[in-house]
């Protein structure tokens, strides 16, 4: 099940195809057809479920980068709530095997 990503952190939405966003994170059936989203939003394959962290705003995910001292982009393009998201469950996923 792919999540999908808005730009807009706090889209929240149900779309004909059973996608429901919350928090800017949607989430899609395995076998859907996501090539409508691929666009406008950012598919991420890596996981098959919502995690605490699409719940979280983009201010809430760099906290958890500091206190995990990851390095991010905080310039005039910071890095998105996918990035954040990704960047984390790596860094936990390596720690805590």
């Amino acid at each position: 099940m792919p999540r999908i990503y808005s730009d807009n952190e706090k889209h929240e939405n149900q779309w004909c195809g059973g996608v429901n966003f919350q928090e800017g994170v949607g989430i899609a059936a395995a076998d859907a057809d996501t090539s409508y989203f691929a666009t406008d939003y950012v598919v991420d394959t890596s996981k098959s479920q919502r995690t605490i962290f699409d719940d979280m705003t983009g201010a809430q995910l760099r906290q958890v980068t500091s206190i995990l001292q990851l390095t991010i982009d905080q310039g005039a393009t910071p890095d998105t709530k996918q990035t954040l998201v990704r960047a984390i469950e790596t860094q936990l996923s390596s720690k805590y095997r």
